[in-house]
């Protein structure tokens, strides 16, 4: 092979000539004869070879082992070990960390030649899959997957490209056992996924999406788990599985929120469309009756019905309005006004029913400017004003609503409370539930709570209801104050 560069690394002059003559003859390149391993280190920075012959015993503090080992380090070029004696090998096997080749003295040209090819191949197929290893280690490690390489035989998880996940250490997470990792119900279904990795190999391999269980307590990702058997033993048997793991958390939880919408939105048609048109079926009925009543005093009492029921259809549309109006505008930052927005809400309300028969109390503590969306809030406190409003305890002379803000740079805390009919224990777990109404005497839409706790949450707070049936109900709001998120831009 003439393009193929040998370094002779032997003391023994004669039987370095011997090795030269033998190389010539074979048309390979002999790059050059030296003594020692210092020597050899020396020469190999000055012209690389491809290959090196390599006594055992040498001039200077070198001896060949150690010599093929800095060489390794260095410069992963093979290297053939000759040497006058066979229980060299063994010395050599224990000593050093790479293949070899080992030829006995004196040489014999046909098997160095051979030896020499079978030596740059496997080199030539080792630096393959050192390259491949590096690659698919490089993909491994920049890639947003966990992906883990498992030695089935041993049990052992050969490689893992992650340092943490869902919660635990890389240790920890190989600790685990697969029963407490998944979610109970998937771990029965992955018992049937693994029967199906068992016949895929060589195939597409399958996926399945599985709950897995994080160090957080009562916490869960979802995950997309794909696993193929990339090589077996000779008896057919799984010997290196692949495993790949998306986490899919996100997707999903989009996923179970669009189902909850639609969900919502059929129910939310359903309901609008019986709602809109009782009301509107009693203003037909009741026209019909004004046109065949002659008593004035009976046309002016249907008068007053169909004014109820339009009333009534216009605070349904009013709350479709505004159920529509949190789901699909953006959030507005603006600096916003408690007391302005307070008084603008009372006023819209004077006509309502029971208006003038409740008192009104406010109070505000404000030590920062406010930074929200003073739209959504005014939905908010129309609605909640409101509720106290309709369900002000009739047999009561004091009735009142007070409305309390306190805010900082952090927060506004907002409390409604009212000495009203309150709401039965048993119905306070579904007070914020769309179209859910607490009393038997309602007469709403159902959607005030249910907007109330949405613009809440829309707006990164919370909402808690304390009530007790026949004494009054308090409603305690937080608010982020959004100035922060305003400074960073």
């Amino acid at each position: 092979m003439p393009d193929t560069k040998i370094l002779i690394v032997e003391d023994d002059k004669s039987t370095s000539l011997v090795l030269n003559q033998i190389l010539l003859k074979k048309n390979y390149s002999v790059s050059a004869i030296v003594a020692s391993g210092e020597a050899a280190l020396y020469e190999i920075e000055r012209n690389l070879p491809d290959i090196v012959l390599m006594d055992i015993f040498l001039e200077g503090q070198l001896d060949g082992v150690q010599t093929a080992e800095f060489i390794n380090e260095r410069h992963q070029i093979p290297v053939i070990f000759i040497s006058s004696y066979g229980e060299h090998r063994a010395i050599i096997d224990s000593k050093i960390n790479q293949p070899f080749s080992f030829l006995m003295k004196p040489v014999d040209e046909n098997e160095l030649e051979t030896s020499i090819q079978i030596t740059l191949y496997r080199h030539k197929i080792d630096s393959i899959l050192k390259t491949s290893e590096r690659q698919f280690k490089m993909l491994a490690d920049f890639s947003p997957d966990i992906i883990i390489l498992t030695d089935v035989k041993l049990k052992d998880n050969i490689y893992l490209n992650k340092d943490e996940l869902f919660g635990y250490s890389r240790e920890e997470f190989i600790e685990l056992k697969l029963n407490n990792l998944f979610f109970e119900e998937d771990y029965r279904r992955m018992r049937s996924y693994w029967r199906k990795v068992n016949r895929s190999y060589g195939k597409q391999p399958p996926s399945i999406e599985v709950r897995v269980r994080c160090k957080q307590a009562n916490e869960w990702e979802w995950i997309n788990l794909r696993q193929s058997i990339i090589e077996k033993d000779k008896k057919g048997r799984k010997k290196l599985l692949l495993t790949v793991v998306n986490n899919i958390t996100e997707k999903k939880n989009a996923e179970l929120d669009l189902i909850k919408t639609n969900f919502e939105l059929d129910n939310f048609i359903y309901r609008a469309s019986h709602d809109l048109s009782a009301p509107l079926k009693s203003v037909i009925g009741l026209v019909n009756l004004i046109k065949m009543e002659e008593s004035e005093e009976n046309k002016d009492k249907y008068l007053e019905l169909i004014l109820t029921s339009a009333s009534k259809m216009d605070n349904y549309i009013f709350d479709m309005t505004n159920y529509a109006r949190n789901n699909r505008l953006e959030i507005e930052n603006e600096s916003v006004n408690f007391e302005e927005i307070y008084q603008t809400q009372v006023n819209s309300l004077r006509e309502k029913e029971g208006f003038s028969k409740i008192q009104k109390i406010f109070s505000l503590n404000q030590t920062s400017e406010f930074i929200s969306d003073s739209l959504r809030i005014s939905i908010l406190f129309n609605n909640l004003l409101s509720n106290s409003i309709k369900f002000q305890n009739q047999s009561k002379t004091d009735c009142f609503i007070k409305v309390v803000v306190n805010i900082n740079q952090d927060f506004a805390n907002i409390s409604f409370s009212d000495n009203g009919v309150g709401i039965k224990v048993q119905y306070l777990e579904r007070i914020f539930d769309m179209f859910y109404r607490a009393s038997e005497n309602a007469n709403g839409s159902g959607l005030g709570l249910y907007i109330a706790k949405q613009i809440t949450h829309k707006l990164g707070g919370n909402i808690e209801v304390d009530s007790n049936y026949g004494i009054g109900t308090s409603i305690s709001i937080m608010l982020p104050n959004r100035i922060k998120f305003i400074s960073r831009y």
